[in-house]
């Protein structure tokens, strides 16, 4: 799996056979404990959705590609069970850390030696370059991902911090570089789902060491007064919000795309709301909706949702909703691990605003996310 996520930036068909190699490993692995149950289900679902699918094209078209994107998430309870008596190492640290890390850092260094091109660009609602083939903001997700495993690992190990000061040294150089260079989405999933290790652990170690804590927030503060970035894309999305709310021009508006792209969404979904209008429809269901709202975004700038729902919704109806439901369903009720609720919440927070799962480094990120859930990350835990 962090051969996996490694190899998504540069090679594609290198990531998914690491993913099926994982993948046939964890079954093998799992062979006498097998997650027959909820395998079953989600496999149920799936096929399901590849028939809803079939019916859109009047059953003549099958649209593979378009569907083979979420295979791998049919094995989570597969990887979860396996990952739940795995022993992390440093070895493991590294091969998951270092491959971001050196993208995040060459891609620093190229934002501060172009600073006042790029630094527009973002005012323009324009992503950084990343050396990385992907997406700007899967690899925000993706560096999400990453710091959520090392911060659980610091975490669980917080009594023997002096001995993985390369571990924190590792988590701090990502949280610097994607404070830098994350797209607004990873920012928001990362700080939600810090929010919900607070709620749930973390505010019994923050009432005993106020001090530091308060510390850290300040520090937190300043450093977002004085990130250049960070401070570019809060004026974007303050001239995106004011133009939604008192309507301006949203051609070049990135949230504003957004916006008249989920009415026009919306629009078509109340007239298809049980199985959608098909993924070859999509695209001239979402031109109609456009009009049916009286959208005054040009053509070329009308986007795709950049919403996971409500994009799953225009093209399968509300039935596909059963597949992510029963995931999270089978997680809330099942699992025990605070990493499970974390992840969740990181998942949803950036597919409010992202379509995540469209690309496969976006279903890599979730799948690891998902996956290395099953570790037990307590203090109490015995697992390390």
């Amino acid at each position: 799996m962090a051969l996996a996520l490694g190899c998504v930036h540069f090679s594609p068909a290198l990531a998914s056979i690491f993913t099926g190699i994982s993948a046939l490993i964890c079954i093998y692995i799992s062979k006498n404990q097998f997650p027959w149950k909820s395998t079953f289900i989600i496999f149920s679902a799936f096929f399901f959705i590849l028939f809803v699918n079939f019916k859109h094209s009047d059953f003549k078209v099958f649209d593979f590609n378009r569907i083979v994107i979420y295979a791998p998430l049919l094995f989570v309870p597969v990887f979860f069970i396996t990952f739940k008596t795995f022993k992390i190492n440093k070895l493991l640290v590294c091969l998951v850390a270092l491959p971001p890390l050196w993208i995040v850092i060459a891609s620093v260094l190229n934002y501060f030696n172009h600073y006042e091109f790029l630094s527009q660009m973002v005012l323009e609602s324009k992503p950084l370059p990343l050396f990385s083939s992907v997406y700007h903001i899967e690899f925000s997700f993706i560096l999400t991902s990453v710091l959520l495993f090392l911060g659980m690992f610091l975490w669980r190990n917080i009594r023997e911090w002096r001995s993985h000061h390369d571990v924190l040294a590792l988590f701090i150089l990502l949280f610097l570089g994607m404070h830098i260079l994350s797209a607004r989405t990873g920012l928001l999933s990362f700080w939600m789902s810090v929010g919900v290790w607070a709620v749930f652990e973390g505010h019994k170690y923050i009432k005993q060491h106020w001090k530091m804590a308060s510390l850290s927030i300040l520090a937190l503060i300043v450093f977002v007064v004085f990130t250049p970035s960070i401070k570019n894309r809060i004026v974007n999305t303050t001239e995106d919000l004011k133009a939604v709310i008192n309507g301006g021009d949203l051609n070049h508006k990135s949230f504003g795309q957004r916006w008249e792209a989920w009415r026009a969404s919306i629009a078509i979904i109340e007239n298809h709301l049980a199985w959608g209008v098909g993924s070859e429809n999509k695209e001239e269901a979402l031109r109609q909706g456009h009009q049916m709202v009286g959208s005054e975004v040009d053509l070329e700038n009308q986007v795709q949702p950049h919403n996971q729902w409500i994009l799953w919704v225009l093209e399968w109806g509300v039935v596909f909703l059963v597949f992510p439901l029963l995931l999270l369903i089978w997680g809330l009720r099942t699992q025990k691990s605070i990493m499970v609720y974390m992840s969740f919440m990181a998942i949803f927070a950036a597919t409010q605003f992202e379509s995540l799962l469209e690309r496969q480094s976006g279903v890599l990120a979730v799948l690891f996310l998902l996956a290395v859930s099953g570790i037990q990350f307590s203090k109490k835990s015995e697992t390390f």
